[in-house]
């Protein structure tokens, strides 16, 4: 089959919408060994951005993949007594980053927010949940896991909060066909087939906002990230960070400024903003404390970035991977090769367990820029 076929096959439109589709710039096609996929970049059809219309090529099975919709956030918490009309069930927030596991056919995909299969990722899902995931999918063949890759060691997010995890798997949500399951199915699959879970910080009536204000103090005392807030038959979601959360993340993007600095500051700041509001509003006042942090999180790291840069010392960003079989190292470099992502392999040391720590390093842009205004003394910015 075309992938003119498998659309529609898959999503029941015609010909002509499917030729349309095809010659959008909002989708993109990916070959997986087998698999054929098309990612739709934004939203099309009614499907979220990050839906994949997956084809196993060996046997001609496809089936859509909705993406995950993204989660509103929220500002104000006082507010979910106007969003949510009944009880609630307060999460943790994973702080990793977003995949979805689901069957086609046989095979067991691992997509990321984009639509795209990690080699290195896939594999350490499999490697820690392959066998519960098969008899998973054998009872549920339509479920898709949606769920965060957390841990120490992997190529995109590393949260001092799991710094005692090298790697694993979260499922915060699960879904047959765009629908969620309520929070009580979720949780019934997760426990009969041996999956993890958030964390669960109690119900509220939406009326109980105050006792959530005080559970974000409370949590932050705990190093937790933050949590989200979901109705009982998971229909309605909404997430909300806290300080040290905003404060960090603005911390990690400044370090390459002219590239995550940019996108993070402005909407962390808003954060913030409403958080501090709220707090002061409810007896809380942790004001100079926070302007403190918020002011060497905006220049520390920058500042750092551009003494290594002068001095000729690495200020790219590194990381480590943590593999048993090295065949999945050249799969995964060649993965982050066609992304545009360079990636050096700085060593491969053997561990007594069996496996290999692989040192690498992501070569970022910023410190290009650092040299150019270092040679020239002239900003790239008005």
């Amino acid at each position: 089959m075309n992938l003119e076929d498998i659309l529609v096959d898959t999503l029941g439109i015609t010909s002509e919408k499917a030729k349309t589709i095809l010659k959008s710039r909002s989708t993109k096609k990916i070959v997986h060994k087998d698999l054929l996929i098309l990612v739709f970049k934004r939203e099309m059809l009614g499907y979220p951005e990050g839906t994949s219309i997956v084809h196993d090529t060996s046997t001609s099975v496809s089936r859509v993949i909705p993406g995950y919709p993204p989660i509103p956030r929220l500002l104000i918490l006082e507010k979910i007594r106007d969003i949510f009309k009944e009880e609630v069930v307060v999460e943790e927030k994973i702080n990793g980053y977003n995949v979805r596991v689901a069957a086609i056919g046989e095979k067991i995909v691992s997509l990321t927010r984009g639509g795209n299969i990690c080699p290195y990722t896939h594999y350490k899902i499999l490697k820690l949940y392959g066998e519960k995931l098969r008899k998973l999918f054998q009872d549920y063949p339509d479920l898709i896991l949606c769920g965060e890759a957390i841990g120490m060691d992997n190529p995109y997010v590393r949260y001092e909060g799991y710094r005692n995890v090298s790697f694993d798997y979260i499922v915060f949500d699960m879904m047959q066909e765009r629908k969620f399951l309520s929070i009580k199915k979720r949780d019934s699959i997760a426990v009969e087939y041996g999956l993890k879970i958030p964390r669960s910080y109690g119900f509220y009536k939406p009326e109980e906002f105050r006792r959530i204000i005080d559970l974000s103090v409370q949590l932050e005392e705990k190093g937790i990230e933050g949590f989200v807030i979901k109705s009982m038959d998971n229909e309605v979601r909404v997430k909300y960070t806290v300080t040290s959360t905003n404060i960090g993340d603005i911390r990690e993007g400044m370090r390459f400024f002219f590239e995550e600095g940019r996108t993070y500051i402005f909407p962390r700041v808003l954060r913030e903003i409403f958080r501090q509001y709220e707090l002061i509003k409810n007896g809380y006042d942790f004001g100079e404390e926070v302007y403190v942090k918020l002011g060497k999180a905006l220049l520390e790291p920058p500042i750092e970035t551009v003494a290594k840069t002068e001095k000729g010392e690495m200020s790219d960003e590194d990381f480590t991977l943590v593999l048993d079989d090295l065949r999945i190292l050249d799969e995964f470099l060649q993965y982050m090769e066609k992304q545009k992502i360079p990636i050096h392999v700085i060593g491969i040391y053997p561990t007594s367990g069996g496996e290999y720590r692989i040192s690498c390093l992501k070569i970022r842009r910023t410190p290009l820029r650092i040299k150019s205004i270092l040679d020239t003394g002239i900003s790239p910015e008005d």
